[in-house]
């Protein structure tokens, strides 16, 4: 249970970030996604060792990973990450000249 709690949550920060990154670099969510949740899940693989609770969480890691990627893949279409910054920028000035 708390392989799943830490997992839903490790998943939920990683959203968190890709979301600035997809934004940022005009990418598909579901890449900079997989590419975190895929690291993080290796990373605590690695730290866990011979563990057995690290082991089960990086194993729930890497199906929330799956079902993450594969549930944003799917809603590709609907995500629209507009821009984070809108500028009111007015059109060309016309010069005036001083007589």
């Amino acid at each position: 249970m708390i392989a799943l709690a830490g997992s839903l949550v490790a998943g939920l920060v990683v959203c968190v970030i890709a979301v600035p990154l997809a934004s940022l670099y005009r990418i598909p969510m579901y890449l900079p996604y997989g590419a975190l949740m895929l690291l993080l899940t290796f990373m605590t693989y690695r730290v866990a060792g011979r563990d057995k609770a690290g082991r089960v969480m990086a194993g729930v890691m890497g199906v929330v990973c799956v079902l993450g990627v594969a549930a944003l893949f799917l809603g590709r279409d609907q995500i629209v990450l507009g821009s984070r910054h809108h500028h009111d920028t007015p059109g060309p000035v016309a010069a005036t000249r001083a007589d």
